[in-house]
């Protein structure tokens, strides 16, 4: 079965709605929900968007999908699609790998330099959900 452009859209806004509601029986019935997709690669892109949507959005609901990282599993690494958003919006900021990484504990290391830069820049309305995130990574220590 093929899905158009404008169906896949559609899932993906379902599946957003789902995971907002931070309820495990909702979890539960997207996963359900999802199998009327044919794919396992498609199921698995609906749900990398539908996340990277809310990186950008909701950042409460990627807290409480990181808290609980059991209910996407073993379908869905969350950890690992947010840390790969973050590093891409790092880098679309003017960052470069030398600047930051992720450490063996999943916190975000930055040299002195660039958390410095990224704490004191200004960001729109638009970055406020994933500076959010961003700063629920940053390790204490450097």
């Amino acid at each position: 079965m093929h899905f158009s452009e404008k169906k896949i859209n559609q899932i993906i806004n379902i599946a957003i709605f789902l995971l907002k509601t931070h309820k495990p029986e909702a979890i539960c019935s997207l996963k359900d929900f999802l199998t009327i997709i044919p794919s396992s690669e498609k199921i698995q892109q609906v749900i990398i968007t539908a996340i990277n949507q809310l990186i950008e959005t909701e950042p409460e609901t990627i807290f409480w999908l990181l808290n609980n990282p059991h209910y996407l599993q073993p379908e869905t690494d969350i950890k690992l699609i947010v840390t790969r958003k973050l590093n891409e919006k790092l880098f679309a900021w003017g960052f470069i790998p030398e600047d930051i990484h992720f450490n063996e504990d999943g916190n975000l290391e930055f040299n002195v330099v660039s958390k410095e830069r990224l704490l004191s820049r200004n960001y729109s309305e638009d970055d406020n959900a994933v500076m959010t995130l961003i700063k629920s990574f940053l390790a204490e220590e450097i």
